[in-house]
Formats: structure tokens, C-alpha cells, sequence
């Protein structure tokens, strides 16, 4: 009998402990819908130490702390609560966003990616902003939007361009590859043209002002943009600026690979598939010259602005 037994004691097997968690940070994802922003965080995930997933949507909750606060008959408008909501507001990003550890325990980088625009959530956090070609965004838009059932449609469609987009959506879920079969069919609703356009160019100025202001200190956080278009032709260049940006070894990231969707584009163009196509101006072969004269109306200064064109003469 051991001394242990003698003394009514028992043997205790070992207890492991586990090494304590790293320090978690927050980033963020931004860009307009269809510009790439699950694309950049299946790059991003490539790491062992950043865990990017989506979507959190805080922007509704935070528009509605800004209405809060912009009524100045309330005491939501003065402080100390005025500071005091931005606190809270900070602190539940946070918590919403610990929510993901468990997907990646080993993560020092915890990333939300929304297809918005670029404000800062976080003081100092780092953002990485994404934007993509007007043309291709509207004509991934339209597939996007054509593949979804109608309960679907009816929310991201407005009612006044309802009707037109209805005929399109008939003829998809007729034939799928119907629009592959008649490309100069798709793009001939001036309204539709019109809205995703001139939505695409007045959010492209919201998010370059942002930049601006990130990059002259008016607003306190940090910012990386990246154009589709580049991250397309230098993936792995693009991808290893992205780690860097969060001050994370390049060389510790699994390599890129079409199991994960992580190559550009895809062998493949699939209508119904979320990822359709990934491929560079793709809206070429769908246009028109009303497509063109409604696009160069709408949102023609801001693709030259952004330097997708040296003018409207395209």
C-alpha cells in the first residue's frame, strides 16, 4: 500500500492545463455587395491566427444610436449618455464578435465581414475596403438577385422596378442559362441600370471620403484598400499585403487552393451558384448601348474617379 492509500489519500491523474488564450483583435471587411468581400475573408482565413466570418450588420444598430442621439429634445443627445451609448455600443461589436471563437480557438484576429460601407466601428481598428468595377458589381448584382426566391426579391427589389425585374426572373427560373443564351436581354431595364448604378457610384464617394479621412487622422482607425481587379491578377501578392496589414507572417498561411474558393474566378460559370463566375469585366458581354448611356448618366464620373476609365468615352 502506498503511502498515499495509508494516508486515505488517492493518486490524482495529472490535470492538464490548457495554454492560455491568445489576446483577441478585431477587424473588419468592407465593401458593396458583390465586390469580393467573402472572397477577400476566405484569403484572410488562410491564416492560422484570423478567424473572418460574416455578416454582423452592426450598422443598423449603430444608425439607430445615431438617430437616438441626433434628437436633441432627448437625453439620449446630451452627455454623459450620448458618450456613454457609443461605449456600449463598442463594447456589444466586441462581444458579438468574441461569439466566433470557438470556430478558431488559436485566432489572434477575430474579422467581420459585411458587404457595407466603410465607417468606423471601433476605435483604431483596422478595416480592409474591397471595390470592384460598377459594371461588373450590377451585373453580378442582377444574377445574385435573379437566383433568389421571390419572398427575397421583393425586399431587395423596389417596388417601382418590381414588375420589369419580374419578367427576368421568370425567364431564369424557366432556364437557368437562359441569359447566357441571350446576353443583350439582361441589362435592358433602364430603372434597374439606373438604381444599382447610381447606388454603387454614391457609395464608392462615401467610402473613398472615408479613406480620406482615415488616412489624414480625421478619423481614428486604419485602412487597407484593394481593388478586385488587382487582387484577380496578384492573388497571392494581394492576399500577403492583407496578413502584413495585420502585422501577421505572410508565410504562415496555407496556400490557395480551388477546394476553398480561394483561386480567382472559377472553372466554371454557374448562374445559380452564389459564386457565379469571378471573372474580370464579364459585363462586357452582356452590354448594350442604352446599357451604356444609362450607366455613364448615373455613375460614369464615379468610375473615372475610381480609375476603372480615363472617361465616358468607353
Amino acid at each position: 500500500m502506498t503511502l498515499l492509500n495509508r494516508l486515505g489519500l488517492k493518486n490524482r491523474q495529472p490535470v492538464e492545463v490548457a495554454p492560455p488564450a491568445p489576446p483577441r483583435q478585431f477587424f473588419f471587411v468592407r465593401g458593396h455587395p458583390r465586390s469580393g468581400t467573402n472572397w477577400v475573408g476566405a484569403l484572410l482565413n488562410l491564416h492560422p491566427k484570423i478567424n473572418c466570418f460574416g455578416e454582423f450588420h452592426f450598422e443598423d444598430i449603430r444608425n439607430a444610436i445615431d438617430t437616438l442621439q441626433g434628437h436633441v429634445w432627448q437625453i439620449t443627445s446630451r452627455e454623459p449618455l450620448k458618450s456613454e451609448l457609443d461605449r456600449c455600443f463598442e463594447d456589444l461589436v466586441r462581444r458579438c464578435m468574441r461569439t466566433l471563437e470557438s470556430r478558431k480557438p488559436g485566432a489572434e484576429w477575430i474579422g467581420d465581414r459585411t458587404p457595407r460601407g466603410l465607417r468606423v466601428f471601433l476605435e483604431g481598428a483596422p478595416y480592409i475596403m474591397i471595390a470592384r468595377d460598377g459594371r461588373d458589381v450590377l451585373l453580378s448584382w442582377t444574377y445574385h438577385v435573379l437566383r433568389q426566391r421571390p419572398h427575397v426579391v421583393d425586399v431587395v427589389v423596389p417596388a417601382h422596378l418590381r414588375s420589369a425585374f419580374q419578367v427576368k426572373h421568370d425567364h431564369f427560373n424557366a432556364d437557368h442559362d437562359y441569359f447566357r443564351k441571350h446576353p443583350e436581354e439582361l441589362l435592358t431595364d433602364e430603372g434597374w441600370v439606373r438604381f444599382i448604378a447610381g447606388r454603387w457610384a454614391n457609395w464608392m464617394r462615401a467610402d473613398r471620403e472615408a479613406v480620406r479621412q482615415i488616412q489624414q487622422g480625421e478619423l481614428n482607425a486604419r485602412v487597407l484598400p484593394i481593388r478586385y481587379e488587382e487582387l484577380h491578377a496578384d492573388t497571392e501578392g494581394g492576399r500577403r499585403a492583407m496578413y502584413r496589414f495585420l502585422g501577421l507572417n505572410p508565410d504562415e498561411a496555407a496556400p490557395l487552393g480551388k477546394e476553398n474558393r480561394t483561386t480567382p474566378g472559377f472553372d466554371q460559370e454557374d448562374p445559380t451558384s452564389f459564386w457565379r463566375h469571378g471573372r474580370i469585366g464579364d459585363w462586357k458581354r452582356y452590354s448594350n448601348d442604352r446599357f451604356k448611356l444609362w450607366f455613364k448618366e448615373a455613375a460614369g464620373e464615379a468610375l473615372v474617379e475610381c480609375g476603372y476609365e480615363k472617361d465616358n468615352n468607353w
